[in-house]
């Protein structure tokens, strides 16, 4: 799975999350954000009280001396839940209270790939388990199809 660094990471904060990343076995590589592709990415996270008090004029957002925090953004840009940690926590210790997550994403990353329908003919059905969450956080089963070689405006693939 490749991790991007948000661009609002100063340069200690890149090579410190570079050399921590070398330590979790589910990031493959550490990535510039908006220069390569990536799953997900690291960057801060302004507290909501500093959030309230920008200028709606303004659409860019000086977070050099402002409270924050890191947090985990889809390759989208949205943040993931419950990814938030403490305020002013170093960038090391945020990376290693992720862990768990790098290992979830990439358990979902790998079902993803295997049930892809459209790839795959076979037929799967995967349930990916936490034991911090009780209830399942992904789930998904494919349908196989009848005939490899039946036209794509007949009925391919049965209930």
């Amino acid at each position: 799975m490749n991790l991007a660094l948000d661009d609002d990471l100063n340069r200690v904060e890149r090579v410190d999350a570079t050399s921590a990343l070398s330590n979790i076995s589910a990031i493959n590589s550490a990535v510039v954000a908006k220069e390569q592709n990536a799953d997900c990415l690291i960057g801060k996270v302004v507290s909501e009280k500093v959030v309230s008090e920008i200028d709606p004029a303004t659409t860019e957002v000086d977070i050099s001396n402002q409270s924050f925090a890191y947090g985990l953004y889809t390759a989208g840009g949205d943040l993931i839940g419950q990814t938030v940690g403490a305020a002013e926590e170093a960038v090391k210790v945020a990376l290693a209270r992720l862990r768990p997550q790098f290992d979830n994403l990439l358990a979902a990353k790998w079902l993803e790939l295997t049930s892809n329908e459209f790839s795959s003919r076979i037929q799967t059905s995967a349930t990916l388990l936490t034991p911090e969450i009780k209830s399942p956080l992904w789930q998904r089963s494919t349908l196989i199809a009848t005939d490899s070689l039946s036209s794509p405006k007949k009925n391919a693939f049965f209930p």
